[in-house]
């Protein structure tokens, strides 16, 4: 019986998928590592004459995705057309193409612009995307989408020629905090003709290294679908030889629109004043990388969660906490060297360990809305980017974090927690 639903359900894909065209179709599904799957469909098709004798081909793709993205699922339709030439007496492929993005949830909007370099044991992508819708506020979150590029590499694993090595290097430009700069390293494996899983590992310099993987199953399915033979070869890689157009390879890019989470400080104007006394003042010295406690805050809801948010530091300025889904945050305040009468902007890391469901809602605000809340919130100092202050100095000020009740950001019950530092700069 499973057997003949299978072999139904696969009759019925491919029927509808030829009915594309010539081309060829795929099916993805990821978010293998985590609870909640996403999935894309996506389809290539020439539109010029293409057969064996064919020097160029004109082309287009497009793919529909739905994933997670923030704190909701989001659907996004990518459409784009592109050209390729063969190259070097055929042995390469070289293409450009144009791509628009769009994202049903928040109507953000993009453009890219890639090039494309195949040979027959790799290829290069590079792309650069740039934005055209403005902020959005969705789900009582304000984000906007962000402009960047990225460089894709993909070849052959040596002696495995069942097995690709995939590598992405990209880079987001931000308005709030630093710029996101990343890598994606990754393997595909074809199980079949028609099957392949990729898995891998992304890393960035404002989450932790995640990992994650996809199943893709290439539509329609051919008749002989036989199960790999994972020998290895005795050649490190296969010949190189010409290329075909019809081998109709994608244009491989990042078809979700990166997004940050901001916040409006005023339309520029200067920042307001420290908030007035709050219910609750909460003290801690600070001459080193300090672990604070977290007692429950007084309620006016039942919920159970509370969520910090910014406060301000030595000269008066916003902290400002822009929290990652690792249930941490890098910050910045300003601390004085009195000696010397200078000074310096120190980056911290707030973080408050593991997190089930952490959710950011609005104003950065970062909360655990999944069993009990976090206990503790230890704050160190970036080893990685304090090595520029001079070694041996003393620094000196205060900053402050606002926590809040959770889910309304009530101010009915505020606390501060005010840190005075007195810090000496260890050794680079």
């Amino acid at each position: 019986a499973i057997n003949k639903t299978e072999g139904f359900v696969n009759n019925k894909a491919n029927t509808f998928l030829n009915a594309f065209g010539a081309g060829r179709s795929e099916v993805s599904i990821g978010g293998l590592s985590s609870k909640k799957l996403n999935y894309s469909l996506r389809t290539i098709q020439p539109i010029s004459e293409l057969d064996a004798n064919s020097k160029a081909l004109t082309f287009i793709q497009a793919s529909i995705a739905s994933g997670k993205s923030i704190d909701s699922r989001r659907t996004t339709v990518n459409l784009g057309v592109g050209h390729r030439l063969l190259v070097e007496d055929d042995m390469a492929i070289a293409g450009i193409n144009v791509f628009t993005d769009y994202e049903s949830k928040s109507s953000h909007k993009r453009l890219s612009l890639g090039l494309e370099y195949q040979r027959a044991n790799f290829s290069v992508n590079i792309n650069k995307y740039h934005i055209f819708s403005d902020k959005k506020l969705v789900n009582s979150v304000k984000e906007r989408g962000m402009s960047g590029y990225d460089v894709k590499l993909s070849g052959q694993a040596p002696y495995l020629p069942w097995a690709k090595i995939k590598g992405t290097y990209y880079h987001w430009d931000t308005t709030a905090g630093p710029n996101i700069k990343g890598n994606i390293l990754g393997v595909d494996i074809e199980l079949t003709p028609s099957v392949s899983f990729e898995f891998g590992q992304e890393n960035n310099n404002t989450i932790n290294v995640k990992s994650y993987g996809k199943l893709t199953v290439k539509l329609p399915l051919g008749n002989k679908q036989k199960f790999t033979n994972f020998a290895i070869a005795s050649k490190a890689f296969k010949d190189s030889r010409k290329m075909d157009l019809g081998a109709l390879a994608w244009a491989e890019r990042s078809n979700k629109i990166a997004k940050e989470i901001i916040i409006v400080q005023n339309g520029g104007v200067p920042p307001p004043p420290p908030p007035p006394p709050p219910t609750v003042s909460v003290d801690h010295t600070m001459n080193g990388d300090i672990s604070v406690d977290l007692k429950p805050i007084k309620r006016t809801t039942g919920h159970q969660s509370s969520a910090f948010v910014g406060g301000f530091n030595t000269i008066g300025a916003p902290t400002v906490l822009i929290w990652a889904y690792g249930a941490y945050t890098k910050f910045s305040v300003i601390l004085h060297d009195k000696k010397n009468d200078i000074q310096y902007e120190v980056h911290l890391i707030a973080n408050q360990g593991k997190c089930v469901n952490l959710i950011i809602p609005i104003n950065s605000a970062g909360t655990c809305n999944g069993g009990i809340p976090p206990k503790k919130i230890q704050i160190n100092f970036d080893k990685v980017l304090n090595k520029s202050l001079p070694s041996g100095i003393t620094l000196s000020g205060h900053f402050s974090l606002k926590r809040l009740q959770w889910s309304s950001m009530d101010t009915t019950n505020i606390e501060i927690h005010n840190f005075k530092v007195n810090w000496k700069v260890p050794p680079s």
